[in-house]
């Protein structure tokens, strides 16, 4: 299925990359048991092969703690061929490794709908799709660019981001 991008997949996977990378460039341990990262963002995720339209308008928040785990939040409304349903999943991340110069693997430990989550599991399984072929691992490419600027994305999809810290 051939998909085209109109906005940023999955800010927040970019934004948990971020300040991943900016802990690294600062000669912080990554994992360091009293850290704790909170980011918030905003992103609207367009997709369409051509028979199908998805978009994806969400608040998403990354929250990232000591030792490699994290929780990634995404809230708001999912639109699949004109049919609007609220979207609340929660992520649950664990096991971070660094498995390359800028390629971090996090455990996907477990997915959880919200009781209030309306939107179908074909819908929710193309936008994760989006984010990693393999529903237990979740792969980020962070790499600085300049002092609080670095090019990330989902090391699935190759597709890079700018973002500036």
């Amino acid at each position: 299925m051939k998909y085209k991008r109109v906005i940023v997949i999955a800010l927040a996977v970019i934004v948990a990359a971020g300040a991943l990378l900016h802990f690294l460039s600062a000669g912080e341990d990554l994992f360091n048991p009293s850290r704790q990262i909170d980011c918030k963002a905003f992103t609207v995720n367009n997709l369409d092969d051509g028979n199908q339209r998805f978009r994806f308008s969400l608040n998403v928040r990354a929250r990232l703690f000591g030792k490699g785990e994290g929780t990634l939040y995404y809230e708001g409304y999912a639109n699949h061929n004109g049919s609007d349903s609220y979207f609340a999943r929660t992520v649950y991340l664990s096991h971070a490794q660094r498995v390359g110069k800028d390629t971090y693997r996090y455990q996907i430990d477990n997915v959880v709908k919200s009781p209030l989550d309306q939107t179908q599991e074909a819908v929710f399984n193309e936008f994760w799709s989006e984010n990693t072929a393999d529903k237990n691992v979740l792969l980020l490419t962070v790499t600085p660019l300049a002092p609080n600027t670095y090019l990330f994305g989902s090391a699935f999809s190759g597709h890079v981001f700018n973002m500036l810290m």
